[in-house]
């Protein structure tokens, strides 16, 4: 027997019909190989074609992330130009003269 051209369909009794009466569909996804590496070459593709709560996932985690960043490297400059030393605290700061500005 030869096969037809086209997406292979599940029930084969229903040929004809892509999308069944109830909503699903009758065609077999394809099955890629290394499907990740697809949404990881092209980002913007990639969240627009996945679901919603994976394109929230990713931007929520980004957001946190820069922040996070941020934080980081505000911290560091604090601590390389030691304005979180103790003598630089507010309540000591009256003590030894030492203000931030």
């Amino acid at each position: 027997r030869i096969r037809p051209y086209g997406p292979p369909i599940r029930n084969t009794k229903l040929r004809r019909r892509a999308i069944l009466k109830n909503g699903e569909y009758n065609i077999l996804p394809p099955k890629f190989p290394r499907r990740y590496l697809y949404y990881v070459k092209d980002i913007f593709t990639g969240l627009v074609d996945a679901e919603w709560k994976w394109t929230l996932q990713v931007m929520a985690i980004g957001f946190v992330g820069c922040w996070l960043i941020f934080t980081l490297i505000w911290w560091l400059i604090a601590f390389v130009h030691t304005d979180l030393h103790e003598d630089h605290l507010p309540p000591r700061q009256a003590e030894t003269g030492k203000k931030i500005t």
